[in-house]
């Protein structure tokens, strides 16, 4: 019970402290900043320092986290520096939390029941997080808009399952992920999330709670002579990338 209150008051804290950087301290930071492209950068990193504390009071009662470069080095920002376009499988709601701590930056592709949320909201907007949804003509819009970010300098965050992943299973990958990184002509930075025990994934909500869990997130490795992950020709990128990650998913099953 001590740790389902911990991991309780930890996400009551997270929402309330998303509503007052949203309306509070991220609109203040975007006034006092030299222009708009100073002041997203400024409230991203801020989210991601609250992010790692957020991390920090899970791993007291929760989970243990862990962060692999290729070599099985520890995971850190210096690997987030040039632009790209960052991929990961989807089991939990710590995913996005997990990799945007560990990149120290990024603009997410969100939801847009999360984007015109009243009281979650203005954080996204502050940031510069970019919309999305089912329709045709908004996904040429979030491709247009990512590679804008991306030749601006920026690191483009996404999920090409676009939901959360079923258990033990992963949705069908998408492309526009891997559009966007053919369009800026940026390698993709793909990483793997295994949370062992499952929680907070698909259908689950806040049930199951683990008394004591472990997270870690990996940098893929690079195959035969690659030095980066260009992509070539998007429908082929995300078919393979698809197959690649279900191998992933199978090894640690």
């Amino acid at each position: 019970m001590a740790a389902f209150l911990q991991s309780l008051l930890g996400f009551i804290l997270f929402y309330f402290g998303g509503v007052a950087l949203g309306w509070i301290v991220l609109p203040l930071v975007r006034v006092f900043s030299a222009n708009e492209a100073v002041g997203k950068q400024r409230c991203q990193r801020i989210v991601a320092s609250c992010f790692k504390l957020f991390l920090w009071w899970l791993s007291i009662r929760l989970y243990n986290f862990g962060f692999f470069s290729q070599s099985g080095e520890p995971l850190n920002a210096t690997y987030f520096t040039k632009p790209g376009v960052v991929i990961a499988n989807h089991p939990s709601l710590l995913d996005i939390v997990l990799i945007v701590a560990t990149i120290g930056h990024g603009t997410i592709i969100v939801h847009k029941r999360f984007y015109f949320n009243p009281l979650l909201g203005p954080l996204a907007w502050c940031c510069g997080y970019i919309w999305a949804d089912l329709s045709i003509g908004r996904g040429a819009k979030v491709v247009h808009d990512a590679v804008s970010c991306i030749k601006a300098g920026g690191t483009v965050v996404m999920f090409p399952e676009g939901t959360r992943s079923e258990a033990d299973n992963l949705m069908k990958f998408r492309r526009g992920a891997f559009q966007i990184a053919q369009m800026a002509n940026v390698p993709l930075i793909p990483l793997w999330l295994n949370c062992e025990p499952r929680y907070m994934g698909r259908n689950q909500g806040f049930r199951g709670y683990p008394k004591r869990g472990k997270v870690s997130l990996y940098l893929f490795p690079f195959v035969a002579d690659q030095s980066e992950f260009l992509v070539e020709d998007a429908r082929g990128a995300a078919k393979f990338w698809e197959e690649r990650y279900l191998k992933k998913l199978n090894s640690f099953g």
